[in-house]
Formats: structure tokens, sequence, C-alpha cells
């Protein structure tokens, strides 16, 4: 057996060469099997959400004092399937976006040391509520709290439809506009073939 060490793992190479095959006849293989303990160096610290909305959470962290390649961020409604973001190594702070109202939620952060993955730290949020969790039109967003202008994501169908995004122009007569075309100076012509 040989073991060597790799930054912050330790990695154990184990081969086996068996004298006799079946039968009685010599063997011919070699078996080899690598394995790596995951966890080398140590990771970030404090992960934490903040400013929780009922579709996004600021979550922030405090770096390790290792060298460190990136973050493997994973986020989950409680019981479903994690997904992943990977973040760059000079930010301490991520925004998720497009979350479900009213849903708990587990986030797990570890470190990137070039491959090896640190232990991961975790915390837990709970989005909020809305009067329409599944808006049809930029009308509902409005009603939803949505002020600003912009690409917001609707349900034309309800909740069992596919998400489309669309911009909402919340500014114009009151606000809640779905905008389907629109001109910047007149200048085109919406009737041209």
């Amino acid at each position: 057996m040989m073991r060597r060490e790799l930054e912050g793992t330790l990695a154990y190479l184990c081969s086996a060469n068996p004298r006799q095959g079946l039968h009685g006849r010599p063997a011919h293989a070699t078996t080899i099997i690598e394995f790596t303990k995951r966890g080398g160096g140590d990771g970030p610290k404090d992960l934490t959400a903040s400013q929780v909305t009922p579709r996004s959470p600021v979550l922030t962290w405090k770096p390790p004092s290792s060298k460190v390649s990136g973050y493997k961020l994973q986020y989950a409604i409680e019981g479903q399937a994690f997904q992943d973001v990977f973040v760059g190594a000079d930010l301490r702070e991520h925004k998720l976006l497009r979350l479900r109202p009213g849903s708990k939620y587990l986030v797990r952060l570890q470190s990137d040391m070039g491959g090896v993955y640190t232990e991961a730290i975790t915390t837990e949020f709970t989005t909020g509520d809305l009067r329409f969790q599944f808006p049809s039109d930029c009308s509902q967003e409005l009603l939803n709290g949505v002020q600003e202008s912009g690409l917001v994501e609707i349900f034309p169908l309800g909740q069992a439809s596919v998400p489309v995004s669309v911009y909402c122009d919340m500014e114009t007569d009151g606000g809640g506009w779905t905008v389907f075309q629109r001109r910047v100076n007149g200048k085109v012509n919406f009737f041209r073939p």
C-alpha cells in the first residue's frame, strides 16, 4: 500500500495482485482502488441568509483562511433534490433568484480546493408568502408588491404551467402591464412583413 499527501487531503492507492487465478491458472489482473478523504483544509464559516423575500435571499459567509478555487453552493426545498451553483473565489455573498414562495430551503456551502471540497456548512430559511404565488400576468405581480419594471416570471396557465419570463411595465398608467412589443422612439414599423 502506498500513502501520499495531497494539499490537505489523504489519498490511498491500494493494489492487489492475486497469485493464483481461477482453476489454478496464473492471474493476470491488477485491481487498483483509490479513494480520497474529503474535507481537506478549512472551509467557509458563518453561512447566513438575510433580506429574505418571497423569491430570493442574500446568502453571506466568511471565507476560509486557506486559498480556494471557488465555492460550491447547493440549495433545495426541504425533501427535494439539490441544485448547484458555483461561485467565484473572490465573492462573499450570493443572491438566489426565482425561488418558490412560502417554502423552506436548506443551503449547503463548500470551498473548492482545486477539485477537493471541504466539509459543508449549512443554513435554512423560509421564503415569504405572496398574494399570488403563481402570477398569471404582470397585474398580479404588481399586487404581489413588485414596484420596478423589468423581467419577471409568470405562469400563464397557473401553477401547473411552465413559467415564462416577460417584461413588466410597472410605471405607465399605474403599472401592471405585460409588454409584448416596446417602441423606443417610434421609428420601428411593427406592421412590416
